[in-house]
């Protein structure tokens, strides 16, 4: 794709805009949040994970506070673009290692212990988007919380 000189950046973004699966479409306006619902309502997470998922919930929320209030005005186009591609890359590789984890689990007719590898891989998952939604909210000026 060719672009406008000081566009370059856009060339590193995905290619593909992620077509957003029906089964956290809603009941929110948030991805991230109907993807929690999702997991949350499901009989198949440990508390262990249920701690985790709070977690990545919490941490979006910084994450959309500090962009809403106060990146959004103050970072170029290029970083926009950057954290929104952030997020809802976030939400896909969560939602992908979330399908994997409960088809395996379903499959097995719901046996403990049958899906622990999709089970820590889930648990990789969402421990790698805090940590990126933390990482890139931390890096600039204004960003609070830890």
């Amino acid at each position: 794709m060719s672009v406008p000189g000081g566009w370059e950046f856009l060339e590193k973004l995905p290619d593909k805009v992620w077509p957003v699966p029906e089964e956290i479409a809603g009941p929110t306006g948030s991805l991230s949040s109907n993807l929690a619902i999702r997991m949350l309502t499901s009989d198949a997470l440990g508390n262990d994970m249920v701690a985790l998922v709070g977690d990545y919930l919490a941490e979006g929320a910084r994450f959309n506070w500090w962009f809403g209030s106060y990146g959004k005005g103050r970072v170029s186009i290029r970083q926009m673009s950057e954290c929104s591609s952030l997020s809802r890359e976030s939400v896909r590789m969560i939602y992908e290692a979330w399908r994997k984890f409960s088809q395996v689990y379903e499959e097995s007719n719901r046996t403990a212990g049958v899906a622990q590898a999709e089970y820590e891989e889930l648990e990789t998952e969402l421990k790698v988007a805090i940590g990126r939604l933390r990482g890139r909210r931390m890096q600039w000026p204004g960003a609070w919380g830890s």
